[in-house]
């Protein structure tokens, strides 16, 4: 099945309306810009599968000096050398 899709301003929105091959229109729908109109169109349709979002995936901190604070950077300062004692 080919469609053609045609987006046009009407006012501040812009309508997107799809035709078969006859010229019989099929649907349509509106949307704040030309490229959403154009991409919920064919959501709508069934020929855009909407891709899932990707998650990113959340490293859990094995001890409390291995979360990348401020302290694990100065675990190996302190311990090194001791203190030197004053008179």
């Amino acid at each position: 099945m080919d469609v053609d899709i045609v987006v046009k301003k009407k006012g501040s929105v812009f309508e997107a309306v799809a035709y078969d091959n006859s010229g019989l229109k099929i649907d349509s729908l509106v949307a704040f810009s030309a490229a959403n109109a154009r991409r919920l169109l064919k959501i709508k349709l069934g020929m855009e599968v909407k891709k899932p979002k990707k998650k990113k995936v959340k490293r859990q901190p094995t001890t409390l000096l291995d979360s990348r604070s401020v302290m694990s950077g100065l675990q190996g300062v302190t311990s090194s050398k001791p203190w030197k004692k004053t008179k």
